[in-house]
């Protein structure tokens, strides 16, 4: 009980931390760099590199990978105690 319990929080926790990305990538997207293709931010790793921002937007990238890779973290373990609790 304990263990699912806990993993459920742990899948709470990523998405906590996947709405945050979102929001952060949201704000990364008003910095575009002119001349770039919308087919250059596709992928989400792609897409944080900073020759596809403006240098304003600099500051923003790193901050918004942390919270990407939180909520790849905390999904992964929720996930891994959700299949091997007992019950």
């Amino acid at each position: 009980m304990i263990a699912k319990i806990f993993g459920w929080a742990l899948l709470g926790i990523g998405i906590f931390y996947l709405f945050g990305t979102a929001w952060l990538d949201r704000c990364l997207q008003r910095f575009r760099s002119p001349g770039m293709p919308s087919a250059a931010y596709l992928g989400k790793f792609a897409r944080w590199q900073r020759d596809l921002y403006t240098a304003d937007s600099w500051p923003l990238i790193g901050p918004t990978r942390r919270p990407f890779a939180l909520f790849c973290i905390a999904s992964l373990l929720g996930a891994f105690v959700l299949a091997n609790a007992p019950g």
